[in-house]
Formats: C-alpha cells, sequence, structure tokens
C-alpha cells in the first residue's frame, strides 16, 4: 500500500508567510536600532581620531593650532590628513554624502565644497564634522577669545575640538541666540544644533583627545573658547 506525500496545504503555507511576517515586523526595529548604535560608535570613533590626529599635528608644530581658511585658503581637514590617511573620516556613517558642488549640510546630508580652500585629498570635499572655530590659531576677529595653543585651554576636556556638524566650522558666542529646534537657529551653534543617532544629542570629541555623546542642551556648557559665557538651551 502506497503511502500519501506530506504537502503543505495552501491555509498552511499561507499561515507560514503571517508567522514570517509577524517576526520580521518584531526583529526590524530591533536590527534598526542595532544598526544606528554601530552608526554612533563609528561616528564617535571618527570624531576621536581626528582629535588624535590634530594632536599629532600640533605637537610637530609647536603645540599651534591650525590655521583658518581665510588666511591660507586651505580647510583643517588638510592639515591633519597626513596624520590619519582616511578620506572617510571625515563622513558620519548616518549622513549622505553624494552631492556634489558648493552646499551646507543638514541633520543626514554632509556639507561640500567646490572652492580652492574646500578640497580633500585633491578632490572636492564632502564631510559632516566641523571644528570649533575658536581653535584657529590665527583666528582674525574676537582673536582674543581663540586657542592658539593647545596648553592654553583651562579645561582640555570641556573643550570641544570636532563634533557632528552641517559646515567645517562653528564659534558659540554669548551673544548667540538659544536655537530652539533641532533644525536650529541663532548664530554659528545653529551649526551644531542637531541629531544624527541619539535622539537630542550630538557626538563631540575634546582638546584632550576624549569623545562623547553630549545632549543638546549641553552645548553651551562647553568650554568653547577664552573666558566662556555659560547659558542653558531650552528644553526640546
Amino acid at each position: 500500500m502506497m503511502k500519501s506525500k506530506s504537502v503543505f496545504t495552501l491555509i498552511e503555507l499561507l499561515v507560514v508567510v503571517a508567522i514570517i511576517g509577524i517576526l520580521l515586523s518584531i526583529l526590524m526595529p530591533s536590527l534598526s536600532s542595532a544598526r544606528g548604535v554601530a552608526k554612533t560608535a563609528v561616528c564617535l570613533s571618527n570624531v576621536k581620531q581626528l582629535s588624535y590626529a590634530y594632536l599629532q599635528y600640533s605637537d610637530e608644530n609647536h603645540q599651534k593650532t591650525i590655521p583658518m581658511p581665510a588666511t591660507t585658503n586651505k580647510a583643517w581637514f588638510e592639515y591633519i590628513y597626513p596624520y590619519h590617511g582616511s578620506e572617510k573620516l571625515i563622513q558620519c556613517p548616518s549622513v549622505d554624502h553624494s552631492g556634489s558642488g558648493w552646499r551646507w549640510g543638514t541633520n543626514l546630508i554632509g556639507w561640500g565644497g567646490d572652492s580652492g580652500w574646500m578640497r580633500h585629498n585633491g578632490m572636492d570635499a564632502a564631510g559632516s564634522y566641523g571644528i570649533n572655530g575658536f581653535t584657529y590659531t590665527d583666528l582674525t576677529w574676537s582673536s582674543e577669545l581663540a586657542f592658539k595653543n593647545l596648553a592654553e585651554p583651562e579645561n582640555p576636556s570641556n573643550t570641544p575640538l570636532f563634533m557632528d556638524m552641517t559646515w567645517v566650522d562653528a564659534w558659540q558666542h554669548g551673544s548667540n541666540g538659544n536655537p530652539t529646534t533641532t533644525d536650529g537657529s541663532g548664530g554659528s551653534l545653529a551649526r551644531v544644533y542637531l541629531y544624527r543617532h541619539v535622539k537630542y544629542k550630538t557626538n563631540v570629541s575634546m582638546i584632550d583627545g576624549s569623545a562623547k555623546t553630549i545632549p543638546l542642551t549641553n552645548l553651551l556648557q562647553l568650554d568653547w573658547q577664552k573666558n566662556p559665557t555659560y547659558r542653558v538651551l531650552p528644553r526640546l
């Protein structure tokens, strides 16, 4: 007597498909969250490595900070590139850098440029990190507030160097208005006032080489400049 073959009925197949769909709907947010955490870690590592490269540059230049583009026609990433050798290090993994030509960045789109000083390793620059403008050694305005030497910051572990930005540099002044949204508003601080990985937080590296993810409302508690004026950002 022949044994009957075991086959799936249409209903059973639909049940299996439905179960797989339910499992995917449960797992996808977790997988997405895991990818976000991984990208945050890479971004934090990037800004930390940029600080290390900056420190090496400074060590070989009598502790001086980097010149500003307005006086040298050369941006900070060109000065420190020989000390890390990675063209992608200025690019956050959560940001789209595929655009071309001169442009400001956004939360998820990188800045770019095609002018003479906005070039990186011989090509038009594209990145998503910026430098604290008060670490330019030859700042032509508010020069009394600038750190011209890495020995000058009184609290290097609280003095920002590189961070998530929509442009290549930013300055925080006591006169800047408080941004009220994560899109930014009110002076140069708007270039930093965003989040790419963790809600209402941004990645920052310090002059001492440390790096951390800090709440946006703590940005004005950092020692951006000499004799900083501390203020509190509004709640989001």
